[in-house]
């Protein structure tokens, strides 16, 4: 069982001259508390080294906190001398109250000076005063308390200091108790269940009331649970952050725990149901300071029902609140309150509720400054005034649901994320960079798809333009165009209403007249894909229960148009044949016309501002008669378009019609309208799939067309018996054409019109074959300029290249620092052009390889024609990386551009003639001279001769009658040529006359090697070995691991080149990565 221990706690009372106290304890001298009695502070002291010590088995640091002996006082004077400048305070002295300990006989005393905070060990008695004072005096020189009377006077605030002892009880457990307070931490699920929410937090700005009300209604003696409600958005969950971090200030002795539903449930589910788990976690809240903040309060009745089960987590906690056994902090917004009331009433009767309010104005704009200077603190950007007033601006006018601050403070967020030095529009003073408001604009346009000039108030818009781009892709109505036009204008100049959405149209003619593709085109060009359109069929919507689908049918499911108006807030609602719902659909209408929002099953309000909603309609149709009797046997547009203006204002509520921002009346297609739908159709027909990837020519000729623009018009039924048409007339011909043939044929498809009828033939190709190989290099060759480009790539990214980067940096630096004097020095200066020169290289052949490779890419997609130089072209890039890779490669290793060779033997005659044209091959630079051994007075001396380097080798002779050839030397210069020749050293035998074999030894270095043992002597060939044998057809390299046959000079050069430049290239490669 555990041990009572009771031991001596002390506490300083210092005493202000002006009146009243501070108490800080005696083991930290950090900690001060103002007009506190000591009782209270041993109090707290004892929980919490009990806790944190004591109940972790940490019984060693009792020791530490248990002072032996007692305390005695004493006071000691300090003197100080005159400031050094003799005028900024004359020479004085102190009187400090301190206090030592003295343990026992012998040991250090422990000396307090309390009113400096200043604690010394000193090891001997008599040297107390002694040592004391040098450590006063340290003190005031560490602190700089001579520097002004100010901090002199500092040191002297406190009157007097007293020490006063408390008793405090503690319990050491034993190992039992330790073994029971350690499984009990293990098994607590308020940790894994919840985040203890630490003073590290954001802060709430301009919620100095809120805060003091959720900090009263927590101190309440009565109902200390409290719910935030508010919009979304508006810092509910900021304020309960902000209270964590001000606890302290508040006088709020608590720990918040930050909670979720789902959290809750996936921790309370294991080993048994949530409902013991839960009652465990409320035992844990029970009686503790522990507060729990739960976010989204109405999903605690979502989660914890089940088959059989109608009790939510939520309502298990009634009991608990009502008696005031736990502390609960939940925020919900006000529709998710009503939800709340109206699924468990008198729930929220246990909560005291804060009402939090969208700011507004200058409070608005302080919250969001203020948060942009705590986002960008410690980081080289700023965001500039400008951009806070605009993001402010688009998210008021087109998501004025979706709350402030939040909404606006996440997009500044998200912009500062993406936002790269190369994004910048402009530099603050500081030098550091600046988001401002055009970036803001960019930003947003990007989100939403929008064209940044209907986004700009400073762009204009080109209304000419944009009519023209709509009647582009829809033909025949433009006055349709002309409204949508006047409509786009409307909203580009901010002149229609906020609240509500975009635009609302109602798109009301006859069927197939394009209101459906004028609607794909408008998301296109709002929002910057067609893809952005979302589409309900009405007729899918013809009863109440259908109805209730869009909006979710229980809180478990979501709604089919909140769902997809939450994912994609920027977008176009199309609701086609709206005249085919049922009646309740016009109710939830009339609310998102109107307010721009609508609530789902679940609470959530759903934000339509941001939309563009558009509704097609045919009524009238029926009875609309295109061929009336009397003299005008044909209704004009204008009658027709009337028509269906009049049959819409009765068919639909005026409450619904009247909250339409505009009706566009859609006229029949004539003939001519037609002809350019078939030719736009059959461009379309051209791209699909099983044309445009199928190696075939299409031919249809004019008449074709002709024919399908007079058979597929009708004046009732429009584009849509044009389609009919196309598919018999046309697209079934052309599939069973196409069946008949081999799909890896290339075909000639022609397309003719005999008899009246449309006739397809195809045909296979005779030069098929050769467009299929042709294809097969075009493919190839995309393949290769790819790999080349990814060469390169990997070549910028590789040491060397850094490295070369690097001493370009340095030099730079130089030149900035040295101005003018750097380019004095000659061969910095060359150095300096060599290496920018070798970088421009780099990126031009990058650049040159990835034009060669979008070429072919495009020419095997069929969007540009192959042109076979191309691959000419090609080559030569593959050429000069090769040759980039060997000036990089020469440039940083200067010492391997150049090579010392020597040819020893007798007669070299033949290794000579290979070597000099194996350089002359390479294009390598050389000269030769011979080694000669000459003996002077029984003296061996070598002599070296130069030689011309077309000489024969029956023209090389000695200067000296008795001079003995030893062999020849070559000095080679290029590019590389000491590592491209470092594999040629070994002893070599040449037999191109096999009655005249030649033995000789190579070798090549950076220098001359010392000369062969036993060199000019008649046995040093006897014993011979070679590693290379050539005979007149035969070549054979043991260590290059060639045997081959070979027929003249020529190809026993490009033989043991290839070979040499393979090694090299490796050698190359591995040096650059």
């Amino acid at each position: 069982m555990a041990i009572d221990i009771t031991i001596p706690f002390y506490t300083f009372r210092l005493r202000l001259a002006t009146g009243g106290a501070l108490m800080t304890p005696l083991q930290d001298h950090r900690i001060a508390r103002i007009q506190q009695q000591a009782a209270a502070i041993a109090e707290e002291y004892a929980e919490a080294f009990q806790k944190q010590v004591l109940n972790k088995g940490q019984l060693q640091d009792l020791l530490s906190a248990l002072p032996k002996g007692d305390f005695l006082k004493a006071q000691i004077s300090v003197a100080f001398p005159q400031a050094a400048d003799q005028m900024s305070f004359p020479a004085f002295s102190l009187d400090f109250d301190y206090y030592y300990n003295l343990n026992e006989e012998g040991a250090a005393v422990w000396a307090i000076v309390p009113t400096i905070g200043l604690q010394v060990y000193i090891q001997k008695t008599e040297l107390l005063e002694q040592q004391l004072r040098e450590a006063i005096t340290l003190d005031f020189a560490r602190k700089r308390r001579l520097q002004s009377v100010q901090e002199i006077v500092s040191a002297i605030w406190y009157d007097s200091a007293e020490l006063q002892r408390q008793e405090v009880s503690l319990k050491a457990p034993a190992p039992k108790d330790l073994e029971k307070l350690s499984k009990e931490q293990e098994d607590q699920l308020l940790p894994k269940a919840a985040r203890l929410l630490s003073e590290n937090l954001p802060a709430c700005y301009e919620r100095e009331k809120e805060l003091g009300e959720l900090a009263r209604a927590l101190k309440s003696s009565f109902q200390r649970n409290a719910i935030v409600v508010g919009p979304s958005g508006t810092g509910k969950t900021a304020l309960v952050w902000e209270l964590a971090r001000r606890k302290a200030a508040l006088k709020l002795k608590i720990e918040i725990w930050e909670a979720t539903a789902s959290g809750l449930i996936k921790e309370l589910m294991r080993d048994t149901g949530w409902q013991d788990n839960l009652s465990l976690l409320c035992q844990e809240l029970k009686g503790t300071h522990h507060v729990l903040f739960v976010r989204n309060l109405l999903d605690l009745f979502e989660v914890g029902k089940y088959e059989g089960n109608s009790i939510s987590i939520g309502d298990y906690l009634t009991p608990y609140l009502s008696a005031g056994e736990i502390t609960i902090i939940g925020e919900c917004t006000t529709e998710e309150l009503a939800r709340i009331e109206m699924r468990s009433p008198g729930y929220l009767s246990h909560f005291q509720q804060i009402q939090l309010q969208e700011p507004s104005g200058n409070a608005l704009n302080r919250i969001i400054s203020q948060r942009a200077e705590e986002m960008v603190r410690g980081k080289p950007i700023q965001i500039a005034p400008d951009a806070i007033q605009e993001s402010i601006r688009l998210n008021q006018r087109f998501s004025p649901y979706d709350g402030l601050p939040g909404r606006p403070i996440r997009f500044l967020e998200n912009l500062l994320l993406l936002h790269q030095p190369q994004h910048t529009e402009r530099k603050a003073a500081a030098g550091a960079s600046a988001i401002d408001r055009t970036a803001v604009i960019r930003q947003f346009v990007e989100e939403t798809g929008m064209p940044q000039f209907m986004v700009d108030p400073a762009l204009p818009m080109a209304p000419k333009e944009v009519m023209q781009r709509f009647n582009n892709q829809v033909f025949g109505q433009e006055e349709a165009v002309n409204r949508i036009t006047g409509v786009l204008a409307t909203v580009k100049t901010a002149l229609s209403r906020t609240g509500k959405p975009i635009a609302s149209l109602l798109f009301v003619g006859p069927t197939g007249v394009g209101k459906t593709e004028l609607a794909k085109q408008l998301a296109s060009f709002m929002f910057g894909d067609t893809e952005r359109m979302t589409r309900f069929d009405m007729s899918e919507f013809s009863t109440p229960y259908a109805v209730q689908r869009l909006t979710g049918i229980s809180a478990a499911q979501e709604g089919l148009l909140t769902s997809a108006v939450r994912k994609n807030p920027f977008g176009l609602l199309l609701f086609d044949e709206i005249e085919k719902a049922d009646a309740s659909f016009f109710d939830l209408l009339l609310q998102v016309l109107s307010e721009g929002r609508l609530t789902d099953s679940q609470s959530k309000l759903v934000n339509f501002c941001s939309t563009i909603i558009i509704m097609t309609s045919n009524v009238g149709a029926s009875n609309l008669n295109l061929n009336p009797i009397g003299w005008q046997q044909q209704l004009d547009d204008n009658s027709v378009k009337a028509h269906f203006i009049n049959e819409v204002q009765k068919y639909f509520r005026p409450e619904l019609f009247n909250r339409i921002d505009q009706v566009v009346p859609f006229a029949p297609l004539d003939p001519l309208t037609i002809r350019y739908v078939v030719e736009r159709e059959i461009e379309a027909l051209r791209k699909r799939e099983g044309i445009r990837y199928r190696r075939m020519n299409l031919l249809i000729s004019p008449e074709v067309y002709e024919h399908l623009a007079v058979k597929g018009y009708h004046r009732q039924y429009g584009a849509r018996h044009l389609q009919r048409t196309l598919r018999q007339e046309l697209l079934i011909p052309l599939a069973r054409a196409l069946n008949a043939e081999d799909p890896d044929d290339q075909l000639e498809v022609c397309a003719s019109l005999e008899e009246g009828q449309v006739k397809v033939t195809a045909k296979a190709d005779p030069l098929g074959l050769d467009l299929l190989l042709e294809e097969y290099t075009k493919i190839a060759c995309t393949d290769h300029a790819g790999s080349l480009r990814r060469q390169v790539d990997q070549l910028r990214e590789g040491n060397a290249f850094v490295r070369l980067l690097s001493e370009i940096d340095l030099m730079k630096q130089g030149r900035k620092r040295k101005g003018k004097a750097f380019w004095k020095d000659t061969e910095k200066a060359n150095r300096y052009g060599q290496l920018t020169d070798m970088q421009a290289q780099v990126q031009v052949l990058w650049e040159a390889l990835e034009q060669v490779e979008l070429k072919f890419a495009r020419s095997c997609l069929g969007i540009l024609p192959y042109d076979p130089t191309w691959n000419d072209h090609l080559d030569e890039l593959e050429q000069e990386l090769y040759q980039q890779k060997i000036r990089l490669f020469a440039t940083l290793k200067p010492e391997q551009n150049q090579c010392l060779m020597s040819i020893y033997g007798q007669a070299p005659s033949q290794a000579l003639e290979f070597y000099r044209a194996l350089f002359q091959y390479k294009g390598y630079s050389f000269t030769l001279s011979a080694l000669w051994a000459r003996w002077e007075a029984r003296q061996l001396d070598i002599i070296a001769t130069p030689l011309p380097s077309d000489i024969s080798f029956a023209h090389i002779l000695p200067e000296e009658k008795g001079d003995s050839l030893l062999g020849l030397r070559a000095h080679i210069t290029g590019h590389g040529v000491l590592s491209y020749f470092s594999h040629e050293s070994g002893k070599q035998r040449w037999s191109l006359n096999p009655d005249a074999p030649e033995d000789c030894i190579i070798t090549a270095d950076s220098v001359f090697a010392e000369l062969p043992e036993g060199l000019g002597r008649r046995n040093l060939f006897t014993a011979f070995h070679p590693q290379r044998i050539t005979t007149s057809n035969q070549f054979k390299d043991n260590y290059l691991g060639i045997n081959r046959e070979y027929q003249d000079l020529q190809q026993l050069l490009a033989l043991v080149a290839d070979e040499l430049d393979s090694r090299f290239a490796s050698e190359i490669q591995a040096f650059l990565l």
